[in-house]
């Protein structure tokens, strides 16, 4: 079950499968900071071998803000959609801007992202493209 302020990716990546528009709420000026989970994979195992990292809280990032609105377009690219989108009304909760720090961890660790959004969006797409393909078998 989706909730209403799951996933993005996910969501935007499922509905494009079921050739289902995307949906946009406000105007996608809303900021994140995205990493491909194959980073996020490899920054756990860096930090596990890093023994001054034992023991803290850091937080993992990229630090780019990413418009909402850019990520769909990328989502839209990796599915070669070139329809319409739902555009609905902004959600109260929506936070503007978020974007995380992760200099100490970058300092630590000696680790950062490695992937570029658009190449971890087609990546994660193709990969629930085929998680698709098998469950509508």
């Amino acid at each position: 079950n989706w909730g209403a302020y799951s996933g993005i990716v996910p969501k935007t990546a499922h509905r494009l499968l079921e050739g289902k528009p995307p949906i946009l709420h406000g105007d996608g000026a809303q900021g994140r900071d995205f990493v491909y989970v194959g980073d996020v994979a490899d920054a756990l195992l860096a930090m596990a071998a890093t023994p001054a990292a034992r023991g803290t809280d850091m937080n993992f990032a990229s630090g780019i803000e990413t418009p909402v609105k850019d990520l769909i377009a990328a989502l839209c690219e990796a599915a070669d959609y070139r329809g319409a989108w739902i555009h609905e009304p902004r959600r109260g909760a929506d936070v503007d801007h978020h974007v995380g720090d992760a200099s100490y961890f970058e300092r630590i660790v000696g680790f950062r992202p490695k992937t570029q959004l658009r190449e971890g969006l087609a990546k994660t797409f193709r990969w629930y493209e085929t998680r698709f393909a098998r469950a509508a078998r």
